[in-house]
């Protein structure tokens, strides 16, 4: 929330999106900004669709380690 809230402030805008990722490092980062109408996950349930993601991709990063 406070990289959400640095990025708002700083571009100003009444209404945004910011789509934000967690590194593998545990850091926060920012991947676009858009207007807040075009948000949206195409009727897919946020959640259940960031927990997938994350999944996948720790199933990735668990899998490159072992070699």
């Amino acid at each position: 929330m406070a990289l959400a809230n640095e990025i708002a402030s700083r571009i100003g805008a009444p209404f945004l999106v910011i789509d934000v990722a967690q590194t593998f490092e545990g850091n926060w980062i920012a991947i676009e900004c858009n207007d807040g109408q075009e948000s949206g996950y195409a009727g897919i349930p946020p959640i259940g669709l960031w927990n997938n993601v994350i999944n996948v991709a720790r199933k990735k990063g668990d899998s490159t380690n072992e070699a």
